[in-house]
């Protein structure tokens, strides 16, 4: 960075000022520098500019505008600056950074949830269902779910509560999404150390569940069957097993039939890895250790989330194909331990789709 531009940015004409109209005339560079296209960018703006109108001054006074409180905040999350980083890009104060930052967040997630993450309907699920049959040919899937650590320093005075199985600090996120990646609904446990079917019995996923806020659509017969069969979840092995929720058989001696059904299920269920990797591939934030609070880092992970969707539902292939692959073994949760919870009716659930998938 040469003299003047150095002397440009302490004065408080940062990047914004100098670089930021170019770069947003060339679609290509303006993917590159935020991760989706002018036209998504300007969708968030629109959404989100009539909250962010604040009187936001740097140490010069001058108003800090949305369009660059919310590019600050995409910088942030899409190539994964610092305050500090963003302190010396743009020209403001690292404290004026980080209230930006954590306020733009509390918008986003404010407003575009409701758009584009809202609690699915009965005929939400049923589109869903229709959607993980025609890609998996696995009926009456409503969801997959899954669990993945995202790195953070340790907390002061937090003892082992962040230390997970994978020998870092973590909170935990506990996801929905549907056959075409999109999160249906998101929960973020705190403690790294807590496994997935403990997240599972402490998540308000498995409250909702329990005391029918969530609205599965009537059970019914499977495609060209008279067999009838309720819609659920699929997880591992890590969850338990429930007439809302399949599982894949454990153990080596597993007949023909349950062989067949663990593979039709893992087919459907590495969706919701596959949605894991394009969200860390998307938001570079999540390849370094996050050193915030984990409360913030909790508006980060439900921010990202609800930012794919958004960029699923304005880019769909596009968006998809300009993620690089991610290797996401290192984050995604193991089944480390089995959950033996069974109960009959879910068994007997379980038995009918074995019968089903044999001949389908």
């Amino acid at each position: 960075m040469g003299s003047k531009t150095r002397q440009k940015t302490i004065m408080g004409l940062g990047e914004y000022h100098l670089h930021f109209p170019g770069i947003k005339k060339d679609e290509q560079e303006f993917r590159r520098y935020l991760r989706m296209s002018v036209t998504t960018f300007d969708y968030i703006l629109n959404k989100v500019q009539s909250l962010l109108m604040k009187n936001y001054t740097n140490w010069h006074k001058k108003r800090i505008y949305p369009e660059e409180r919310l590019v600050i905040t995409l910088r942030f999350l899409a190539a994964g600056l610092d305050y500090p980083s963003l302190h010396f890009s743009f020209g403001h104060g690292v404290s004026t950074i980080s209230e930006i930052v954590l306020d733009c967040l509390e918008v986003l997630l404010i407003t575009l949830t409701p758009l584009h993450m809202p609690m699915p309907s009965q005929e939400d699920f049923e589109r869903v269902a229709d959607e993980f049959y025609e890609k998996c040919n696995f009926p009456h899937i409503v969801g997959a779910i899954d669990g993945r650590h995202v790195r953070i320093k340790k907390p002061a005075n937090s003892g082992s509560l962040f230390y997970n199985y994978k020998r870092f600090f973590s909170i935990v996120q506990q996801s929905v999404v549907d056959a075409n990646y999109k999160y249906l609904m998101v929960d973020v446990a705190l403690y790294g150390s807590q496994s997935d079917g403990a997240i599972f019995n402490t998540s308000k996923f498995k409250e909702k569940l329990d005391t029918g806020k969530i609205t599965l659509p009537d059970e019914r017969e499977l495609p060209e069957s008279d067999i009838v069969a309720p819609f659920f979840f699929v997880g591992d092995g890590a969850y338990p097993l429930r007439k809302d929720l399949m599982k894949p058989f454990r153990g080596i001696h597993l007949t023909d039939e349950q062989t067949t059904f663990n593979k039709r299920l893992s087919r459907a269920r590495v969706v919701v890895e596959n949605a894991f990797g394009r969200t860390v591939s998307q938001w570079r934030i999540y390849r370094k250790l996050i050193e915030l609070d984990p409360k913030n880092v909790q508006k980060i992970v439900l921010v990202t989330c609800v930012l794919q969707n958004v960029l699923l539902d304005l880019e769909g292939d596009e968006f998809m194909k300009n993620l690089p692959p991610v290797d996401v073994s290192e984050i995604c949760m193991d089944e480390t331990e089995e959950n033996d919870e069974v109960v009959n009716e879910a068994r007997n659930v379980r038995e009918k789709l074995i019968e089903y998938l044999s001949y389908a």
